[in-house]
């Protein structure tokens, strides 16, 4: 993103919202009436800031970057263990200790279920997790993406020329030339009405190249008119791995 606030706008500031900021991720803001002064903490990995009514962008961007060492310094870690499996339409991951296992960390791909497995003499990072969890999900990509991909097309009369998987972390999705649509191994992590926006989204770059007024109009079709409301959602999404 190159420090630039993706979705941050004047409207934020006044009434409230969530934009993604290039060093700390989801940032969802609220304006709150009685308070006086500009607020920053985590919660559940999210990093939730509260600020007075009447303030400007400027002021906001300001506090922010102001504030930015000390946030990432306490940014918190990501979890995953016993108790904190990956849960998504099709898909969970779970991970326990297996005595059997003499070191390492072993998983087959599997649905509905795949189990993450790792010696009991270790104690995995949440990177490590994510890092086998990311593999999982390229894996099994396909099968729980493209059918559904295939439908919402048919559905809307669009017809790409193919479909692909990719394996980046941050473009979810993309359509090109040849009018061959990918999708990235990172949507299986979303929810299912969040995959449905990342295909319709694609599928409007059929017709609008850009992303023009004609392109949202589109978009927003496909979407049943919910285009906004769900960029905002994919916007401020809690993902369960490290991108």
């Amino acid at each position: 993103m190159s420090g630039r606030l993706e979705g941050f706008d004047a409207e934020i500031v006044r009434v409230g919202g969530s934009f993604c900021h290039p060093d700390l991720g989801v940032v969802t803001v609220a304006v709150r009436r009685s308070g006086h002064t500009f607020r920053a903490s985590w919660k559940n990995g999210r990093l939730m800031v509260s600020i007075p009514p009447g303030g400007s962008v400027h002021t906001f961007q300001e506090a922010l970057s102001r504030l930015l060492p000390r946030l990432i310094a306490s940014r918190p870690s990501l979890i995953l263990d016993e108790a904190h499996p990956i849960v998504c339409p099709g898909l969970e991951i779970r991970f326990r200790p297996n005595p059997l296992i003499p070191a390492g960390i072993v998983a087959t791909p599997r649905l509905p279920v795949t189990y993450v497995e790792y010696s009991s003499s270790i104690t995995p990072s949440a990177e490590a997790l994510s890092r086998i969890s990311c593999r999982i999900a390229a894996t099994l990509a396909e099968t729980l993406l493209l059918p559904r991909a295939r439908q919402l097309a048919a559905e809307v009369g669009a017809t790409p020329s193919g479909w692909r998987i990719g394996r980046g972390h941050k473009v979810l999705g993309t359509c090109d030339s040849r009018r061959i649509i990918t999708l990235s191994s990172m949507v299986v992590f979303l929810t299912q009405e969040l995959r449905d926006y990342i295909v319709f989204h694609e599928l409007a770059h059929l017709s609008e190249m850009n992303h023009s007024p004609r392109f949202h109009a589109l978009c927003n079709r496909y979407c049943s008119g919910r285009e906004t409301g769900l960029r905002r959602a994919l916007l401020a999404y809690p993902w369960p791995i490290l991108r």
